[in-house]
């Protein structure tokens, strides 16, 4: 009874495969071939990424009833049973996080199939798709215990970035940048102590956009240092590439929204970062356009950074007019901002109708 690569993924499946194993059996087959348990987890795989739990189940319980009775060397797996986890989380239902517990319980009470990283990282993912009140809560824990599984294995660098990077993901997808954040210093660390296991730029700029997100006061502050660690891995050669346009715009953005200390002086210095690195291939995409500017030149304003303000205008005026940019063309918005920033602006003896004069010739 070999297995194919067209396994059909429907319940005839495991129903076709138990007749040929009866016929196995009566045939006196002790142990069976190691080609069995190679069908068994084809189709386990494939009624997984179905989101078959129903069956997973039968074949995973068909495996130890299998053992008990010696006709496999061993029980279902570690293997096996993470396989059941994705298919948990490939259809999620009310009781999906319970459920995955339980396993995870029942994986825990056997000596040969104790949950790995893998396990902790599925658990993670299911638990942050539940309505449970606790979730976010058991989600980092099992998150630290996948840390914990990767510490002690770290022979599969690239298995163990995968798989931390499936929580991170998970936590940022969740709303949850600091759960996220916590995981990734802990993979930083760790890529700064073994060198292998080393995080990629996809990690950090799901990180940095998470905070981008957030409505939590210090977002600025916290995307500020991912991208500091971000920079300073690349630096050692750990990551594989620098932050980029994008991850600057995003953290443009959380400064643009911040009311904290010195604000002001963050937007200017991003946004002068950013127009030096603009090139007109990410000019509309990854660059600075309109709608960017002008939420420049409004923090400004709130800063009474009038003359940054001012400064600020007069590049995007030029850079459109000069063919530099296509993306940045002053619109009545960016006008608007710099001359309130002007009329607001509580300096002494400010010459507020030439300032205004000098941004209207522009229009």
């Amino acid at each position: 009874m070999e297995a194919h690569g067209g396994v059909k993924q429907d319940d005839e499946a495991v129903d076709v495969w138990e007749d040929g194993l009866r016929v196995m059996l009566q045939q006196d087959a002790e142990p069976l071939p190691p080609r069995v348990v190679k069908n068994l987890n084809i189709l386990m795989g494939s009624f997984a990424r179905q989101g078959n739990v129903e069956q997973v189940w039968r074949i995973v319980h068909r495996m130890d009833k299998l053992n008990a009775l010696g006709h496999l060397r061993r029980r279902a797996t570690t293997h096996n049973f993470n396989a059941l986890l994705f298919a948990l989380l490939m259809r999620p239902s009310e009781d999906t996080a319970t459920t995955a517990e339980s396993i995870m319980s029942e994986m825990q009470s056997s000596s040969s199939r104790q949950p790995d990283m893998e396990s902790y990282a599925l658990l993670v993912q299911i638990l942050l798709t539940s309505n449970d009140s606790q979730a976010f809560d058991k989600a980092l824990e099992a998150a630290r215990k996948a840390l914990y599984h990767l510490k002690r294995d770290s022979k599969r660098p690239s298995v163990a970035v995968k798989t931390l990077r499936a929580i991170i993901l998970a936590f940022c997808r969740a709303d949850r940048p600091e759960a996220a954040e916590e995981i990734l210093v802990l993979l930083c660390e760790l890529a700064e102590e073994q060198r292998t296991t080393k995080p990629d730029m996809k990690i950090f700029s799901a990180v940095v956009q998470a905070w981008g997100r957030s409505s939590h006061l210090q977002a600025a502050v916290r995307a500020e240092k991912v991208v500091a660690t971000w920079k300073e891995l690349y630096r050692q050669g750990l990551v594989s590439g620098a932050p980029d346009i994008g991850t600057w715009r995003v953290l443009l953005s959380c400064w643009n929204r911040s009311s904290l200390q010195g604000f002001g002086q963050q937007v200017y210095d991003l946004t002068m970062k950013i127009r030096s690195q603009t090139t007109r291939a990410d000019d509309k995409n990854g660059g600075l356009n309109t709608f960017v500017y002008n939420q420049s030149l409004l923090s400004l304003g709130r800063a009474r950074m009038v003359q940054e303000a001012e400064k600020i205008l007069h590049l995007m005026h030029n850079d459109h007019y000069s063919n530099t940019s296509i993306a940045a063309k002053p619109d009545c918005e960016s006008y608007s901002a710099v001359i309130g920033a002007i009329l607001n602006d509580s300096r002494v003896g400010v010459d507020f109708n030439e300032r205004v004069t000098n941004v209207l010739q522009m229009v």
